[in-house]
């Protein structure tokens, strides 16, 4: 999968159909916040990324965590720590968030939590009953804004597409249930490993098999200028989709468009 383990390779200095419709008029793309990822703490196939909502100066100084498990066979656990004494001492600020193995990769992404001067964050993650793994600190610069990002439910990866080409970006297609239920809702993520150009993505919804598509949110992964980052990415809000619904969806970056298989 493009997250964990293209991000930890990212890191170590590495770099990793059909044409998307425009939002038509009367059709609401609802906000999603864009993150900057700094570091990875990676125990192979379980792994956290070290998020921050200030992908630019004038940013929020929040930090989150997003945990991923690649089918590992064991619960991926994964944490927010937080210093306020230069990495001597650490406190856990998020709840231990435990992302199942099932025969999907499964994912889940913590709340926002502030950061600034004073203080640094990192990721930590546990494999099964394993021991603790934890990525580099990092620390932000103040701010006055305050993101409203929210934490994402432990979810499904159901689909993926990827462009190619000088701008690696790519799109997921993820359900909050482990089968489609009256219950289940999905939603988009939209992943960037370009420094100059943003990728954007939309969700979209079929009632009709996939004969016509309605875009139901729109979502963008900004590029980074920071020099530091690893990737951007993207969370969209959840979509109702039960049984006798399609989802996908669809991305485009440097003028190259694909969209995932419908689920």
């Amino acid at each position: 999968m493009i997250t964990v383990a293209a991000t930890a390779a990212a890191a170590a200095g590495l770099v990793l159909g059909g044409a998307v419709p425009v939002l038509a008029a009367g059709q609401v793309a609802a906000s999603a916040q864009g993150y900057v990822v700094f570091d990875v703490a990676n125990d192979g196939p379980c792994g956290g990324l070290l998020q921050s909502a200030q992908v630019t100066a004038a940013g929020p100084a929040d930090v989150s965590v997003y945990i991923e498990n690649q089918q590992s066979g064991k619960t991926c656990t994964g944490w927010l720590e937080r210093s306020v004494n230069k990495g001597k001492n650490w406190t856990v600020v998020s709840p231990k968030i435990a992302v199942p193995s099932a025969g999907v990769v499964t994912w889940a992404k913590s709340a926002d939590y502030a950061d600034g001067p004073g203080r640094v964050a990192r990721a930590c993650v546990r494999s099964g009953s394993g021991a603790t793994v934890c990525g580099a600190a990092m620390g932000l610069r103040a701010s006055a804004a305050r993101d409203a990002g929210t934490a994402v439910p432990v979810s499904y990866v159901r689909r993926q597409a990827s462009t190619s080409g000088s701008v690696f970006c790519t799109g997921r297609l993820s359900s909050t249930t482990a089968g489609k239920t009256a219950a289940t809702s999905v939603h988009a993520y939209v992943g960037d490993f370009a420094a100059s150009a943003a990728c954007t993505g939309v969700l979209e919804s079929s009632a009709n098999g996939g004969k016509t598509w309605q875009v139901v949110s729109g979502l963008a992964a900004p590029a980074s200028h920071k020099s530091a980052a690893v990737q951007t990415a993207a969370y969209g809000p959840g979509f109702p989709d039960g049984k006798g619904r399609l989802a996908r969806v669809c991305i485009t970056a440097a003028g190259k468009s694909t969209c995932t298989r419908g689920w």
